[in-house]
């Protein structure tokens, strides 16, 4: 892999270091599930802090190190503000978001999954849509599916079979989300 990398990458989670630095999960297309140390960007000058939030589409340089990667620039794609406002295509998004946290692999490219969440996101977003649980499902389907954890010829299973089936692989109770 190259010293520099160019990759578009939504924003999984953000979880902060003692440090002025955070640890930044993307999902990206070309190298799937990525941690990225994100250096000084707690600080009040950080250009980058804004992008980094949970949801965001970004294109993002980074760089990597001794098996590490590091953000070096981030331009915001979109920060999908239509979900943000409505609780309830934001607790879709968080949901599917956790499951992808928990279950992809780091580091390997997985590109119809990424797909998936894309097109999902995006149509979650449009301010006419009408998100229903069974958009959610489709999704999580496909992609459980793709990664394997489900055989591709079964029908779809439900929010409550997925969750089950999501908990007996992550070996921990679910948080709460309201679906």
């Amino acid at each position: 892999m190259p010293k520099q990398v160019k990759v578009e990458a939504f924003v999984l989670k953000k979880r902060s270091l003692p440090t002025k630095d955070n640890i930044i999960t993307l999902l990206t297309l070309e190298h799937g599930k990525l941690p990225v140390f994100a250096k000084g960007v707690k600080t009040i000058t950080s250009k980058r802090l804004p992008h980094l939030q949970t949801g965001n589409l970004i294109n993002a340089t980074l760089s990597k190190s001794s098996d590490r990667y590091y953000l070096q620039e981030t331009s915001l794609t979109s920060a999908f503000s239509e979900i943000k406002k409505d609780p309830h295509k934001l607790s879709f998004m968080y949901f599917l978001f956790f499951v992808i946290d928990r279950l992809f692999p780091e580091g390997q490219k997985e590109e119809r999954p990424y797909a998936e969440v894309k097109k999902f996101i995006i149509n979650l977003a449009k301010k006419n849509s009408i998100s229903s649980i069974h958009d959610l499902e489709s999704v999580l389907n496909k992609i459980l599916a793709s990664l394997g954890y489900l055989d591709q010829k079964e029908e779809d299973i439900d929010i409550e079979q997925i969750k089950g089936v999501v908990e007996g692989l992550i070996n921990e109770k679910l948080p709460f989300f309201v679906i």
